[in-house]
């Protein structure tokens, strides 16, 4: 499968709020999910950077949403039948190409398997919380520190 990612447009709303109802009921069985409205997708992307990732058919895959100011991602959402296959490493992998590190995100405790995929991908805790979805681990990714050019000296970034 063909993997593209782009930024998101006004046309992408109803897809991308659709996207992050249907995760979001899935996922967050700790909360009351009878609460989570299509409104909420606006309402908590406000103001951020919105990449999508589609298959060569168009079809949404998944999307990161980023507030920029703070190098946050507030969000990261892969649908439920494309999990697993990459998708949500390479929106995080998107982001190091313009966004300056180091990168920051709130994930919540009852929410390991989340908090285990950002582990893989080289995110460490730098502290902990509590927010409207309870507990949460704050995790950040740093650039690389250690740059080896060719001949093997090492340089400082």
């Amino acid at each position: 499968m063909e993997i593209r990612l782009r930024q998101a447009t006004p046309e992408d709303s109803t897809a991308l709020a659709t996207l992050f109802l249907e995760v979001r009921r899935a996922t967050f069985v700790w909360r009351n999910t009878s609460e989570f409205k299509l409104e909420d997708f606006e309402a908590q992307t406000l103001a951020e950077t919105i990449t999508i990732a589609e298959n060569e058919n168009g079809d949404l895959l998944g999307f990161v949403s980023v507030w920029e100011a703070d190098s946050f991602i507030h969000h990261l959402f892969v649908a439920q039948s494309f999990q697993g296959r990459g998708i949500g490493r390479r929106l995080l992998e998107s982001l190091t190409s313009w966004l300056p590190p180091p990168h920051r995100l709130k994930c919540a405790v009852n929410n390991p398997r989340a908090e285990s995929f950002y582990r893989s991908q080289g995110w460490t805790e730098i502290g902990r919380g509590f927010s409207s979805d309870g507990p949460y681990v704050l995790l950040q990714k740093s650039a690389p520190t250690d740059v080896h050019p060719p001949n093997g000296e090492k340089i400082s970034p």
